[in-house]
């Protein structure tokens, strides 16, 4: 418990002090209206190499709809649970403690949409749209990395074990690859969004842990 808070602790200053590198170290108008935009020296090369790829933008969409599944699949266990068991007690702590990591990641997702640290490098619809961090990043790491715990808590035979962990991280790993190479974000908003991600993750961990200790829900 105390390893996996230090780790959380660590991760979440980690997360602050690169977000305010990103608000305050090298802002340059390099955006579309010339829109302000931080590690410019970084953000603006990298942009311009990777340009613009609809299809990788179809593929994190796509992506991201199927980590949405898997938080799905987590919330069902959880009912099944309930039903089975006949009540709230009889349901794993980590799915309550996954639930509340869902309902975080919805709120910053929104916060997000109103707090601008940057705007993306691209117009949306005409438009300037805030970009950092890559929710989609954010989701990403969030729902294939607490589908990885639940398959390790669950699943004990070594085969199937290892091919869903193989399976999810890679779907993890596609999602976060097709959002960069969309181009409709800087590299910093994908790194941003790993963060949080992994922030918010190590967080489900502890509170995991914490519940777990406080009851024995078998």
């Amino acid at each position: 418990m105390k390893k996996s808070l230090m780790t959380a602790a660590a991760l979440t200053a980690l997360t602050i002090l690169f977000t305010l590198l990103v608000l305050l170290v090298d802002v340059k108008t390099i955006g579309p209206r010339d829109s302000a935009v931080g590690l410019a020296a970084l953000n603006g090369p990298v942009h311009e190499a990777v340009k613009t790829n609809l299809f990788w933008y179809d593929v994190s969409k796509v992506m991201g709809l199927v980590g949405m599944m898997a938080g799905g699949v987590i919330a069902l266990m959880g009912l099944i649970q309930w039903i089975k068991g006949k009540s709230l007690k009889k349901v794993d702590p980590a799915i309550f403690a996954a639930g509340g990591l869902y309902i975080i990641l919805v709120i910053l997702w929104k916060a997000f949409d109103k707090i601008v640290i940057n705007y993306r490098p691209i117009l949306e619809n005409g438009q300037l749209e805030a970009s950092y961090p890559s929710t989609h990043s954010m989701l990403a790491v969030v729902f294939f990395g607490s589908a990885l715990f639940f398959v390790g808590r669950y699943i004990f035979v070594e085969g199937p074990k290892r091919m869903l962990m193989v399976c999810l991280a890679l779907a993890g790993g596609l999602t976060i690859m097709a959002r960069f190479l969309s181009g409709v974000h800087w590299l910093t908003d994908i790194i941003g969004g790993l963060l949080f991600g992994l922030m918010l993750l190590s967080w489900f961990k502890c509170s995991a842990d914490w519940i777990e200790q406080k009851r024995d829900w078998r």
